[in-house]
């Protein structure tokens, strides 16, 4: 009998929320983005250690780069050894300390990569468009708290102008149109449209 697949959870590292998670999904695989843990890395090693630019950005790319420990570690075992490595031989004992202290996000981060089925562009996992959508989200709230009904309706606002823009991108409609080399992929019946030989002319 199949198990059923577990589901993997991203979030930045702010405490109340991986909690939250952790209380609502045990058994589920958590990430964490890697361009908040970057950020916080990159200026705990400007504010608190001190250290030049240079030599920051040479941590930095060592861990998060594209030729770095996260890229191209085989495995969670081989990541936590190359971070591991890595802090030994750094001399600045308030460096090793940083990493050893971000390490387990890490090595946590490529153990829920490793899960099957999961296919990402790169194990540099961020919440980018969960953040977008969050800002999103905020501006049509005007900042401000809302009765559980009225964030639901308003969300379900925000989701059906997407599908629109949607609509618009895909058949041409409204302000967005088709070039012709493209409209005859389009499916009418997916448009709800009959033909789209009425739209405007090509931009």
């Amino acid at each position: 009998m199949d198990c059923p697949q577990i589901p993997i959870l991203g979030s930045d590292n702010e405490k109340p929320l991986k909690l939250a998670m952790a209380l609502a999904f045990p058994r589920a695989a958590r990430l964490t983005c890697t361009r908040h843990l970057k950020q916080n890395f990159s200026h705990t090693l400007a504010d608190k250690v001190g250290l030049p630019s240079q030599e920051r950005q040479r941590f930095i790319t060592q861990i998060f780069g594209y030729n770095g420990i996260i890229v191209y570690g085989t495995d969670h075992m081989d990541i936590a050894y190359r971070l591991q490595h890595m802090a030994e031989s750094t001399e600045n004992r308030s460096v090793q300390k940083l990493i050893e202290l971000m390490s387990p996000l890490l090595v946590e981060n490529a153990k829920g990569l490793e899960r099957p089925g999961l296919h990402l562009a790169s194990p540099l996992w961020t919440s980018n468009n969960c953040e977008s959508l969050n800002h999103c989200l905020k501006q049509a709230l005007s900042w401000r708290s809302l009765k559980l009904i009225e964030l639901v309706q308003k969300l379900h606002s925000i989701i059906k102008t997407q599908h629109r823009e949607v609509q618009r991108a895909i058949c041409g409609v409204d302000e967005f149109v088709l070039l012709v080399n493209i409209r005859g992929l389009v499916n009418p019946k997916m448009c709800c449209i009959p033909t789209l030989e009425n739209n405007k002319n090509d931009t």
